[in-house]
């Protein structure tokens, strides 16, 4: 999937909400600017968790802290 890119910089919620369920190789100011998103609102917790478990839960069990 080709990233969904704003700015000329990879926008990192946009992508999460097209289904994208891992960013590699994943900075720290992209783990901010989706905790930023989830803080505002402009991205659904539950979204974040669907992306994580869809990676997580095949190799473990996954506990979402919330």
């Amino acid at each position: 999937m080709d990233p969904i890119r704003r700015n000329k910089a990879t926008d990192r919620v946009a992508n999460m909400k097209a289904g994208n369920d891992l960013i590699e190789p994943g900075k720290d100011e992209d783990v901010a600017t989706i905790e930023e998103a989830v803080k505002k609102g402009t991205l659904d917790v539950k979204c974040l968790d669907y992306r994580c478990r869809s990676v997580y839960l095949p190799c473990g069990s996954f506990q979402p802290r919330y």
